[in-house]
This record gives structure tokens, C-alpha cells and sequence, in this order.
């Protein structure tokens, strides 16, 4: 999938996937990405399709923010206990 938001080109096949978030929904999964920059993006795919559709496409909102993508990646990391994946995609947090 390749889409431009906002100005910025997103990239499934050049970026790394690095988390599927399989209770997303019912509907589908969410998929997150971290582009050649070390930016993430993410990508919902739906169950019955073959295609993945970007996040925030057709937002006015901050949906797409990189900054709240990460953030929200973290705390989903962290709901999850995905300790060792944290730690490799943000480092070792403070004891």
C-alpha cells in the first residue's frame, strides 16, 4: 500500500511492519509500521479485503500524527506485556 497524508508519502512494502494489533476490532486488525526514518505510521486491514487502508486519510484530526502513533503503540505494548518488542522499538524504560 502506498498512500500520500498530508504531504508524506506512506510505504507498506519499504517500511518495517512491526506490530499487528489482531483485537483492533472485530472487523479487522491494525498494522503498524516504521518507515526508513524511524516516523510510524499504520494500516487497517480489514478481514474481508485484500488491501490494507491507511489511518487518517480522510481526517482533519491529528490521526495520523506520528507522535500519537507511537505513543499509542507504546501503550498497546504495554497493555499487551510485549516487553522485549518495547525494548527493541524504544529502548529499556526506567526501573
Amino acid at each position: 500500500m502506498r498512500s500520500i497524508v498530508n504531504g508524506k508519502m506512506y510505504n507498506t512494502e519499504t517500511a518495517t511492519l512491526v506490530y499487528t494489533d489482531c483485537r483492533w476490532n472485530r472487523f479487522g486488525e491494525m498494522k503498524y509500521y516504521r518507515k526508513r526514518n524511524g516516523e510510524f505510521f499504520r494500516c487497517f486491514h480489514a478481514h474481508d479485503e485484500e488491501e490494507e487502508f491507511p489511518c487518517g486519510k480522510d481526517d482533519v484530526s491529528d490521526e495520523n500524527d506520528p507522535t500519537r502513533i507511537e505513543r499509542e503503540l507504546k501503550e498497546t505494548l504495554e497493555r499487551e506485556n510485549r516487553v522485549a518488542l518495547y525494548i527493541e522499538l524504544f529502548g529499556e524504560p526506567e526501573e
